[in-house]
């Protein structure tokens, strides 16, 4: 982005208004605050002296081009947020994991939003349509608002239903990425001239190779970035009918879970408020501090025994001094 508004400038086709688009099931930390210090802005660190407290402010400031970076960048991250339920984790066999789902950031803005040009939606065991409904509601008009002279995405597919690194947070397919896809390249036909850059970074559910859900999510993103006519314009009247037509009916869900038990062998994960009603999270949490806790003071008692038998064992190995020879 900062790049963009570097080097494409000036010009006919220059760029000065870039907008950031995260689908990634982790919530755009980073940047987020490569956007965030665009804003002049003045960092204070206090210290506590002997004599007396100490205070520094420091500026705060690393702009892309000039002042105007702020109201010319947009980021908007759709992301899993919110409380871990144990019987979530990917591995099964290990102990179960409690507190916020990684990286622990991007709530949901409030409203009115005090970031401005900064949009996050943070979703816990939202449903397709719903993650499909923040895209049509919140997202995608306050874009076409922006009118961007570029969009970029940061495309990560471990949102995907079938990948368990999202526990369940948001469980959408790839038919879902397709039509995120779409929507995205007729805003861009509408604002940019289709300009649109899409850059990879997270999927991991990756057996059955070509056929894998990361594959067939990869699939259908290209596809639509390829295949959706530039004469395909982005209408919010259109999507708001779209959205009705859909309601909260999910046909492809429905059918998934009507399904499920054909899958053979498949661990059956347990629902989200099943497991919230049957574990004691505060009991959980105290059983796990004192397990990491006693096994801290062994590792302790163990090495201070080694550390004693060590010693021990130079004070064998040296020989003893010599005695001055009495005349």
């Amino acid at each position: 982005a900062a790049y963009a508004r570097n080097v494409y400038r000036n010009g006919p086709d220059k760029v000065q208004r870039v907008a950031i688009i995260d689908f990634d099931v982790h919530h755009g930390n980073g940047t987020e605050a490569c956007v965030r210090n665009v804003k002049p802005s003045r960092k204070e660190i206090k210290l506590d002296g002997v004599f007396c407290d100490i205070s520094v402010t420091a500026p705060n400031y690393k702009p892309w081009l000039n002042e105007n970076d702020e109201d010319e960048t947009f980021f908007a991250s759709i992301h899993g947020y919110g409380k871990r339920v144990p019987g979530f984790d990917p591995d099964p066999n290990k102990p179960p994991m409690i507190g916020n789902f990684y990286p622990s950031s991007g709530e949901t803005f409030s409203v009115p939003n005090p970031d401005k040009n900064i949009l996050n939606v943070g979703q816990n065991s939202k449903r397709r349509v719903e993650w499909k409904k923040s895209w049509r509601d919140v997202i995608l008009p306050d874009l076409v608002r922006f009118h961007p002279d570029l969009i970029i995405i940061s495309a990560g597919f471990d949102a995907h239903m079938r990948d368990d690194i999202n526990m369940g947070y948001i469980s959408v397919m790839e038919y879902d990425y397709s039509w995120l896809t779409k929507e995205l390249v007729k805003i861009a036909n509408k604002c940019c001239d289709g300009r649109v850059v899409s850059v990879l970074e997270g999927g991991y559910r990756i057996q059955g190779k070509v056929v894998s859900p990361f594959a067939r999510s990869v699939c259908e993103h290209v596809a639509a970035l390829v295949e959706t006519s530039p004469y395909e314009i982005y209408d919010e009247a259109e999507a708001k009918k779209e959205a009705e037509d859909e309601g909260d009916f999910d046909p492809i869900q429905k059918n998934i879970e009507e399904s499920r038990p054909i899958f053979v062998g498949r661990s059956q994960r347990p629902k989200r408020a099943a497991a919230a009603n049957k574990v004691d999270y505060a009991k959980l949490n105290e059983e796990m501090e004192a397990e990491t806790k006693k096994k801290l003071e062994e590792s302790q008692i163990s090495a201070e025994a080694k550390l004693s038998d060590t010693a021990d064992q130079r004070d064998i190995d040296t020989p003893a001094a010599k005695k001055p020879r009495q005349e």
